[in-house]
Formats: C-alpha cells, sequence, structure tokens
C-alpha cells in the first residue's frame, strides 16, 4: 500500500513540471503573423544637405521590414531603419526622392516625392588683390571666382577682422574701398561666400597708411587765361608733391608752390595736392578749385572796331552819318570864310 502511494506521489511530480515547463503554458511564444503589405512611410524628411551629400528620414512604417529608396526614379539603395545619407551627387542639382516600404507580404504604395537641390561647390580662394593707396584711404580690386561656384559675396578683412562685405556684381571684376585707416602698418585678405559656405581666405596683403599730413593752406596765388599759380605749406617729412587737375597729375615739385599752364581760358578746374614721403607713400590730398580768366581782346584799332561791331552791329552806318554830319560842317564853313 505504502508502494502504491509513494508511486503516485511520484507520477503527479512528474506531471507538474511537465505541465510548467510547457511553451503552452509556463510563457508567450512571439509570433509574427503576416497580414499584408505595410503602409507607405510618411514626412519625409531631408538634413545634413551639402553639395554632395543629404540625408532622407522617414517615420517608420508599421509592419515594415526594409525599405527602399528611389532617387529620381531610380532605386538607389535599401535599408532597415527609417533614413538613409545618399551620397556623391552632383552639386547644384536638382533631385526627387522617395520611398518604399515592404516586408513577407509585399511592396508598400510609394512615399510622397520630396524634391531637393544639392549646394555648389565650396568657394576657392580669390586671388590676392590689387591695391592702391591715396593718403589714409585704401582701393582694393580683384577678379570674381568661376560662374559655378555661384559666388554671392565678398568678406572683406582688414587686421584679421571683417569690415566690409561686398555682393558679387557678375562684372567679373570686384573692388571696395576702405577709408580713414590708422597711420600704420595693416594686413588685408578677403573670401567668398555662396550658398554652400564662406570659403578660405586669399593670400595675405600687407600694406602702410603713411603719418603724413596733408598739404595746408592751399591757395591760389595769382592766375591768367592759361595759367595759375599756387602755393601751400610745406609738410614735415614729405619729399615731393604731386598736383592733380581734374584727377590727372600734371605736375611734381620738391617746393611748396607750382605753376600751371596750358590751361584753358575761363575755365574751373579741381586741384589736387598730395604729399610724399621719402618711402612713396602719400597723404590724404589737399583740395581747391580754381578758374582761370576769361579770354581778352588784343587792344588795337582793328581789334577794338571790330569788338565794338560785335555788339553794335550797325556801326557802320552810324559812322558814315557822322561822317557825312561832320563833313557838311566843315564844308559849310568854308563856304563862310569864302564868301566873307
Amino acid at each position: 500500500m505504502k508502494k502504491l502511494k509513494k508511486l503516485a506521489l511520484m507520477i503527479i511530480t512528474a506531471l507538474t513540471a511537465l505541465l510548467v515547463s510547457s511553451p503552452a503554458y509556463g510563457e508567450t511564444l512571439d509570433v509574427n503573423v503576416i497580414t499584408g503589405a505595410p503602409e507607405k512611410p510618411l514626412n519625409l524628411t531631408i538634413s545634413g544637405l551639402t553639395d554632395t551629400e543629404v540625408t532622407i528620414s522617414w517615420r517608420a512604417s508599421s509592419g515594415a521590414t526594409q525599405y527602399m529608396v528611389y532617387v529620381n526614379g531610380n532605386q538607389y539603395s535599401g535599408t532597415n531603419s527609417p533614413g538613409v545619407n545618399l551620397k556623391s551627387l552632383e552639386p547644384n542639382s536638382e533631385y526627387e526622392v522617395y520611398v518604399v516600404a515592404n516586408n513577407a507580404g509585399g511592396d508598400s504604395s510609394p512615399s510622397e516625392s520630396l524634391s531637393f537641390k544639392t549646394l555648389p561647390i565650396p568657394p576657392a580662394a580669390p586671388d590676392t588683390p590689387a591695391l592702391n593707396i591715396t593718403g589714409n584711404s585704401v582701393n582694393l580690386s580683384w577678379r570674381s571666382l568661376p560662374e559655378e561656384q555661384e559666388i554671392k559675396s565678398f568678406k572683406i578683412y582688414l587686421d584679421g577682422m571683417v569690415v566690409k562685405r561686398v555682393d558679387e556684381d557678375g562684372s567679373g571684376h570686384q573692388s571696395v574701398i576702405l577709408e580713414d585707416l590708422n597711420p600704420g602698418s595693416h594686413s588685408v585678405n578677403l573670401s567668398a561666400v555662396n550658398e554652400h559656405k564662406e570659403g578660405p581666405l586669399s593670400k595675405t596683403l600687407s600694406f602702410n597708411i603713411s603719418d603724413l599730413l596733408p598739404p595746408g593752406s592751399l591757395k591760389m596765388v595769382n592766375h591768367g587765361m592759361d595759367t595759375v599759380w599756387l602755393s601751400w605749406l610745406p609738410v614735415m617729412g614729405a619729399k615731393t608733391y604731386l598736383v592733380a587737375v581734374d584727377g590727372q597729375i600734371l605736375a611734381e615739385t620738391h617746393e611748396a608752390k607750382v605753376e600751371l599752364e596750358g590751361l584753358s581760358p575761363d575755365t574751373l578746374y579741381k586741384i589736387e595736392v598730395e604729399a610724399v614721403s621719402e618711402a612713396g607713400s602719400k597723404s590724404v590730398p589737399a583740395k581747391l578749385e580754381v578758374k582761370t580768366l576769361p579770354f581778352i581782346v588784343p587792344l588795337n584799332p582793328m581789334g577794338l572796331i571790330e569788338a565794338v561791331k560785335k555788339y553794335l552791329p550797325h556801326l557802320g552806318v552810324y559812322i558814315e552819318s557822322v561822317f557825312v554830319v561832320v563833313a557838311a560842317l566843315i564844308l559849310a564853313k568854308q563856304l563862310k570864310i569864302a564868301l566873307e
């Protein structure tokens, strides 16, 4: 009897252990039942756009095990995650992208298309600018970069700081004037900027602004029909002076005075005088406007008569009338004497 009870207890224990360890009772099986194709991907977005790359992201589709990415109608790649990085694109080019989700049940319908345009290639460094110093101002000029770089503007750096921004005007040559610079040594360079980024700096160009003062008390001492005489106060440190008339240098002198000849009568001229140091640096120009005397008719009888005729066109008639009257008076007087 005891043996039967013991055997029954062993059977019950074994059955209990079997039931507990069985998957049907001990735990839930993870069963993935495929019911059909997944939903189409939604909310496509772009990020990290450059001239050759872009990242495309979207909201994960329910039931999707893979995504196929199409670029301009051609399959680009497949991915298991809701995003992909597109590489080796052409700069400054337009693209259209859409995504299809799939699983064992088939493909989803295509997502909405997303269009974008890659950025232009990064700008190159501009050429070193040409430089012209006038007093405490500097004129910079340089060539534009190739059109495919689509330059929008140029940044001007003076002594390491951005001081101006010049828009690309499409002329092929750019220029800018930096004014009111302090005397002493300076450095300048520039960079190009497009929609992509700012490019590298040009080579650094160094220059010096003179501490020469402009010529003081510039004045006209005398003037004639074709000549003017100018004078000014000497400038300490100046070796010579450049004299310009209407923007053209006509004279260079070591003295603080000059005689300008060959001018036109009755004409207004703009005069500029710059002091020039031994090293060749120039001061700010002193400026003055002068006017030559009008043309004067020579004082000779024939010239005087012609000048008078110009203003009295009937002078000949008047002279003849006066001559007749005077002759008649003289004749009458002679007749009177003869009769007496």
